[in-house]
């Protein structure tokens, strides 16, 4: 599926905060295409392993999407490209909530959840992707607040539709299993469960962050990537060709910010150590790739 397929992700009369003019779409059109065209076209929800997740250290997604899921959604969505393809900007609605435990001393105030969607239009701009808060909750429950019970938090608390993003922000990540949160891929199924975990101190000015932190708020655009269905700039790795994205020279995974990397040196190009969608450090990343967005917006 072209990302263009899965990236209508547009709200009726909604406002841009950034004032920027947006064609909007039927809100039935989503990141998971036309419902009667994808139903069925998706293999597992999130706890099957659509969760895009972010792990300790520099980024190392867990569980992805099998190839042949995106691949068969491409096909049955390939009538809807055309329509899709006369946007100029996509703007994202967020129903953000913010999940605290009854003893907090401190928790994410609205200022510095607004820096968050601002440093996402910063990045998501070139892909003329924007985000714009719709409604944001505060919500005490000690065992969401540490990661637990997720499945109820994603139903119990789901607002919108498949055109909208759902962020959870909780206070600890000490039951997630990823550093950096985590987020469904497009699927025509479980749509109640989509949505995005991340641990507040990923947030710059957050309680738990701290000045100098190697989060720098790139860590939800690299997951958010993966809910618009980018894969890895490691997918195939030397040996495969990749089926999605062509500008993405062949690499494998490297960690920190090594700027001569060459990891598959029989393959033209560099390592795209600066790419949003691989494993480098925050400080590293600063770009999708034009065949990423061209996904988007194509």
């Amino acid at each position: 599926m072209t990302l263009s397929t899965l990236l209508a992700r547009l709200i009726g009369g909604l406002i841009a905060a950034t004032a920027v003019t947006a064609q909007l779409l039927n809100p039935l059109t989503s990141r998971f295409g036309i419902a009667d065209a994808v139903q069925g076209a998706a293999t597992s929800s999130m706890s099957a392993g659509l969760m895009a997740a972010a792990e300790q250290g520099d980024f190392s997604c867990g569980s992805g999407p099998a190839p042949q899921a995106l691949q068969a959604l491409d096909q049955t969505s390939a009538r809807h490209r055309a329509r899709r393809s006369i946007l100029q900007q996509v703007v994202v609605g967020v129903y953000a909530n913010i999940y605290f435990n009854s003893l907090a001393k401190e928790r994410l105030n609205y200022p510095t959840l607004l820096n968050q969607i601002v440093i996402l239009n910063r990045h998501f701009q070139p892909t003329n992707i924007s985000f714009s808060l719709i409604e944001v909750n505060w919500i005490v429950d000690d065992v969401w607040a540490r990661g637990g019970d997720l499945s109820n938090l994603l139903i119990d608390n789901y607002r919108g539709n498949t055109s909208t993003l759902n962020l959870h922000i909780i206070e600890s990540r000490n039951m997630l299993k990823q550093k950096y949160g985590q987020c469904t891929y497009p699927s025509a199924e479980k749509f109640t469960i989509d949505g995005c975990v991340i641990p507040a101190q990923t947030i710059p000015g957050a309680p738990g962050h701290t000045d100098g932190d190697a989060f720098q708020g790139k860590g939800l655009v690299h997951l958010l990537g993966h809910w618009f269905g980018l894969w890895h700039t490691t997918l195939g790795g030397c040996d495969d060709e990749r089926p999605d994205v062509a500008d993405i020279p062949a690499s494998l995974p490297t960690y920190g910010c090594p700027e001569s990397a060459d990891t598959c040196p029989n393959k033209p190009g560099m390592d795209p150590i600066h790419n949003f969608m691989g494993f480098n450090s925050e400080h590293c990343k600063r770009e999708f790739s034009a065949g990423q967005a061209k996904r988007r917006g194509s």
